[in-house]
């Protein structure tokens, strides 16, 4: 693996921890009120997206030029669903307490949380670990655990979608643990192993 390679892999697993850790703590902050730190950890979340993204596409752009480009925009689409919905919630921070737009802005950021980081990020995670497969890149279980993983969170999120379960219950909880689990594997193993090599393709 050639040192720019190296590189890349490395800073694409730090931006998927990083984006894991704001991910979580940005709930915890939500919940204790603290709306303004909240905004400010989805927004690092959002770069974090980018990056991951990005460093992604430029890993694995040689073995599957189309598909490590879709995951890439799809990163951004997420990103951007994620910054969008932090802005009601600013807007709700500044005007008086229990305003009236409190809860239209509590549910706006719910629905951006059901699609970017469900919706979306089903899509591009059955993107991303079906390029993973067919390059070889990574230990088999990984990106069968991330395909098993996207369909999981897929359905999950179209059945919130269509009130068929309730939103972040249990049912949906447990179907988003395997897509976070292919993502810290998927972080730990770009930072410490990397990336098998990787042949090239036209898809």
């Amino acid at each position: 693996m050639i040192p720019s390679t190296r590189a890349h892999s490395l800073m694409a697993g730090i931006a998927y921890l990083v984006t894991h850790v704001t991910a979580v703590t940005a709930v915890v902050t939500y919940a204790s009120g603290a709306i303004p730190a909240g905004v400010t950890l989805e927004f690092i979340l959002a770069l974090g997206c980018v990056a991951t993204g990005v460093t992604v596409w430029r890993l694995l752009y040689a073995s599957g030029p189309t598909r490590a480009a879709t995951f890439a925009l799809l990163r951004g689409v997420e990103a951007s669903v994620i910054v969008a919905g932090t802005l009601p919630l600013l807007a709700a921070s500044w005007l008086p307490p229990q305003n009236e737009f409190t809860a239209a802005a509590t549910h706006l950021h719910t629905a951006a949380f059901l699609v970017g980081q469900g919706l979306v990020i089903s899509v591009n995670t059955l993107v991303l670990a079906w390029l993973l497969w067919d390059a070889q890149a990574v230990p088999r279980p990984l990106a069968g655990l991330g395909a098993l993983g996207g369909v999981m969170v897929l359905i999950s999120n179209a059945a919130q979608l269509w009130a068929v379960i309730p939103l972040n219950g249990t049912i949906a909880g447990v179907a988003a643990a395997p897509v976070f689990v292919f993502e810290i594997w998927f972080a730990l193993h770009l930072i410490f192993t990397g990336l098998h090599p990787l042949p090239q393709s036209a898809t």
